[in-house]
């Protein structure tokens, strides 16, 4: 059952990595020429893999220097504005 479930989700998370992932390319790619898109695209994935390396240093100076729960806290942190700015319509 657990791992039914866990398949599931991973097929989930591939769905909406695949849906993020085309509209992110193509909002960043509409707006410029044609012939300048394969550019845009070059540019924004070579950006893509450069701060994922910095953060995955930045991540292991973080990982010694805060304790392993931070991360979780600050996520939960962060929902309460954001759930309250998307349901009320309040601004921040």
């Amino acid at each position: 059952m657990l791992k039914n479930m866990k398949r599931a989700l991973m097929s989930l998370f591939a769905a909406g990595q695949l849906l993020a992932m085309s509209s992110a390319m193509a909002l960043s790619t509409d707006p410029v020429k044609t012939e300048n898109r394969g550019k845009v695209a070059g540019f924004r994935n070579s950006a893509s893999h450069i701060l994922s390396g910095l953060g995955m240093l930045l991540g292991n100076y973080l990982y010694a220097s805060f304790p392993p729960k931070l991360p979780f806290y600050t996520a939960l942190s962060l929902i309460a504005p954001a759930f309250n700015s998307n349901v009320f319509g309040s601004r921040i």
